[in-house]
């Protein structure tokens, strides 16, 4: 009787402090949704592994010690959603760090583990977490994950990132045509100025008879310069998890 009654204890302490055992793709430790607000969610993630035959995930912690969020989340995918037949990614929410980060396994990772594709998704959710609103944070969040599947699944690859300018031939023409037609109106003005006239040379401005030049000299400075080039910033904004997983992440 003692015996079942510690393996009952134990099993219930896993159940409710670990997410190594979860069966979902939703696990609220930081209990930040409803029980109604977790069903819709889990609704959301389910469609989208439906659709693509993968794992979308979610997990919120209320902290993870010092561990970082990339080495939490790389763990996440490795251990415990790691079942999805085409890959598998989970968006990690730690609250006391305030921070964020999807990771990708390695089939996942040019499709949704890219700094396009992390960009375009954190783009359309992290507004939602900064105001707290966290059901539609994670339901836009695999609602972009779905778009990216989708892309791949219709064009054959990864969706890249937009042009800033989309037509640049265009912008290219209109701005010289812009600079042609300053340059004319500029000297069509400068012309229609009764006490303007054009010059050749410099000198043309000269009264000879007002200046006498008796004496010159030239003044020569010297400088000595080193230059001392500027370290690289290793700065952490984008994809490109460690070894074989792809990701990325922030704060909120």
């Amino acid at each position: 009787m003692k015996k079942i009654l510690f393996v009952l204890t134990m099993l219930a302490a896993l159940l409710t402090s670990s997410v190594a055992l979860a069966a979902t793709s939703l696990v609220d430790n930081a209990d930040l949704l409803s029980p109604r607000q977790e069903r819709e969610v889990l609704q959301a993630l389910q469609q989208v592994e439906q659709n693509y035959g993968v794992r979308v995930a979610v997990v919120t912690m209320p902290t993870i010690g010092s561990s970082s969020t990339a080495a939490f989340a790389d763990k996440l995918v490795d251990e415990v959603y790691n079942d999805g037949a085409k890959g598998n990614m989970v968006l990690l929410q730690v609250v006391d760090q305030r921070k964020w980060y999807i990771s990708t396994d390695s089939k996942l990772k040019n499709i949704t583990g890219s700094n396009d594709a992390v960009n375009y998704m954190s783009k359309a959710f992290v507004p939602y977490l900064s105001n707290g609103d966290y059901p539609n944070a994670y339901r836009v969040y695999a609602s972009k994950a779905n778009d990216l599947l989708a892309y791949y699944a219709q064009n054959g690859k990864p969706i890249k990132k937009e042009k800033p300018f989309p037509n640049e031939p265009a912008l290219v023409f209109a701005l010289f045509g812009a600079f042609i037609i300053t340059k004319s109106v500029r000297r069509n003005l400068i012309n229609s100025m009764s006490n303007v006239n054009a010059a050749v040379a410099a000198d043309a401005y000269l009264d000879e008879s007002s200046f006498e030049l008796k004496d010159s000299s030239d003044t020569y400075m010297y400088s000595h310069v080193t230059v001392v080039p500027r370290p690289r910033g290793n700065g952490n904004h984008g994809g490109g998890g460690s070894g074989g997983h792809g990701g990325g992440g922030g704060g909120y």
